[in-house]
Formats: structure tokens, C-alpha cells, sequence
């Protein structure tokens, strides 16, 4: 339960940061429409590849070792990690 809501925490941190780096680093225009298309790609490819990979090896081996709830934070935790790199880039220094 406290591990839960550590990461529920830590998770709007995260997105907190990026969103208010990305903010203070793009125009102020904004398409919405192109926004939320672009997060559903997002997040149906995550799904796709995580699953189409687990079952695809599952072809060779039989034992089953990962359910689908461990699949899911699988998903889950890969996008994470995408919006971590993402945020960490926005650090870096600009030197031409």
C-alpha cells in the first residue's frame, strides 16, 4: 500500500517535471488533437511490442514465468523510463 502510493508520488513528479520543462522549452502553441493522437501511438505500441515480444518468445519455451499483470507494469515502467530520458535530456546543457 505505501509502495503504491510512493509510486503514485514519484510518477506525478515526474510527469510534473516534464511537463513544465517541456513548457518553459517549446512555443506556447500548442495542438492538442496532435497531443493526445500521438500518446495513444504511445502507449498502443508499448503494449504491442511488450506482449508481441513475451508471446513470441513464449513460441520457444512453454513454461509460462510473467502474467499479464507483471506485463502490464512491464508496459507501464517502459514509458516511464521514456519520460525520465526525456526529462534528464532537457538538463543537458546547450553549447554550439
Amino acid at each position: 500500500m505505501i509502495a503504491a502510493f510512493l509510486g503514485n508520488v514519484t510518477e506525478a513528479g515526474v510527469y510534473s517535471y516534464v511537463g513544465i520543462a517541456l513548457y518553459s522549452q517549446i512555443p506556447t502553441w500548442w495542438s492538442f488533437g496532435f497531443v493526445f493522437i500521438m500518446f495513444a501511438i504511445l502507449v498502443i505500441g508499448r503494449l504491442i511490442s511488450v506482449f508481441s515480444t513475451f508471446y513470441a518468445s513464449r513460441l520457444c519455451c512453454k513454461r509460462r514465468t510473467i502474467n499479464f499483470r507483471e506485463l502490464c507494469f512491464i508496459s507501464y515502467a517502459g514509458m516511464i523510463r521514456g519520460a525520465i530520458a526525456f526529462a534528464l535530456v532537457l538538463k543537458l546543457p546547450v553549447t554550439s
